[in-house]
């Protein structure tokens, strides 16, 4: 009997000591549990904390079978308890380990909340940083609004004053064309002066002859198209290249020959259907008709001594990659827009007003 209460005895000083064990346990985990995890790094020991409790429970979950075990024989329990005597040192062990790890966790947590007030720190810097140099562009951008107006009232300013000599510029030209052509029309009153002092007076330089109706339309037809833009005077030297070049013979001995013939006046290639359709009633065919029948009737003498050919340099030269037909190699009059050329009779035009060929147009005959 003294035997089996040995065991007993034995049996009851273990289970206190596992309830201790397990009390000890409880208060463990419950110091660990409330930790404040900020980290991922706490949370995965958190996670082996967990799994290393689940593991000393299924421990003591075995350690309380074997106890059953234990009841059941005495020499098996006396021989299971040194092996649970060790076993309880090493479960203490762990749990030193455990208690070292959590308080490494809370260390870790002091230094995460002194390292994201050092962020903040830098952050409201920052911040200071940015708003004072928001001020500083704000000061600078309405500095630069100041600039802009003045510079837009300086602008307007010049841009009136441009305007004005524009204006003036425009009345001086106009007034220089009128004075061309008044003297043109003087010269037609005197047959025996030409405009040309170099060159005898020819069949070329002598006041034209009468033309039809549909050659005089054809030829104010062409002039509308051909010389649009241009001033009477370089309408002027524009009809009369068509007239030298009926006179030729060379393009036709009709005005409508001359101005259809291929590859020579580029309007009648590219807007024929514009040309045929414009109405008598036109502005602008009323405008050179003016033109045409100053020149036909004789009033207007040949500005250009008997040009057969002309073009608009910018637009021929854009056209050929900077360079111009052979027959516009020697010396051109130019009228407006255009530069006129004689290349058959192979002479030198008198100089006239400098050519200012600054705007495009049509390329005219070639």
């Amino acid at each position: 009997m003294s035997i089996a209460v040995v065991p007993g005895y034995l049996v009851t000083q273990m289970q206190k000591r596992l309830e201790r064990m397990q009390g000890e346990l409880d208060r463990a985990t419950a110091r660990v549990v409330p930790l404040e995890r900020t980290a991922a790094t706490l949370e995965q020991e958190l996670k082996e904390s967990h799994f290393e409790r689940n593991v000393l429970q299924g421990q003591l979950d075995s350690a309380s079978s074997k106890i059953e075990q234990l009841l059941e024989t005495v020499e098996a329990a006396e021989a299971a308890h040194e092996n649970w005597q060790t076993r309880f040192e090493s479960i203490r062990g762990e749990l030193e380990s455990a208690k070292k790890l959590a308080e490494q966790a809370k260390e870790g947590a002091a230094e995460s909340t002194k390292h994201t007030a050092s962020l903040q720190a830098k952050l409201d810097e920052a911040n200071a940083s940015r708003d004072a140099l928001k001020r500083k562009l704000e000061l600078a951008h309405s500095s630069v609004q100041q600039l802009r107006s003045e510079l837009d009232k300086a602008q307007s300013e010049l841009d009136h004053t441009r305007s004005r000599l524009g204006s003036k510029q425009n009345e001086l030209e106009d007034a220089m064309e009128k004075l061309k052509l008044g003297a043109l029309r003087r010269d037609s009153g005197h047959p025996s002066q030409t405009l040309d002092p170099i060159l005898p007076l020819t069949e070329e330089t002598q006041p034209a002859a009468d033309c039809g109706s549909d050659e005089r339309d054809y030829l104010i037809r062409t002039l509308v198209f051909e010389a649009s833009g241009e001033t009477e005077i370089g309408m002027a030297a524009v009809a009369h290249v068509i007239l030298n070049r009926k006179r030729s013979g060379r393009w036709g001995d009709k005005i409508q020959d001359v101005v259809t013939y291929p590859q020579q006046f580029e309007p009648w290639m590219t807007r024929k259907d514009d040309i045929e359709k414009l109405s008598p009633s036109d502005p602008r065919y009323l405008k050179a008709a003016v033109i045409a029948d100053d020149v036909l009737s004789g009033l207007i003498s040949d500005p250009t001594a008997g040009a057969t050919h002309f073009l608009n340099p910018i637009v021929v030269r854009q056209r050929r990659g900077g360079s111009l037909p052979s027959w516009a190699d020697s010396y051109g009059q130019p009228f407006g827009r255009h530069v006129f050329y004689s290349p058959e009779r192979n002479v030198t035009l008198p100089r006239r007003a400098h050519w200012q060929g600054h705007s495009s147009g049509p390329a005219g005959a070639g």
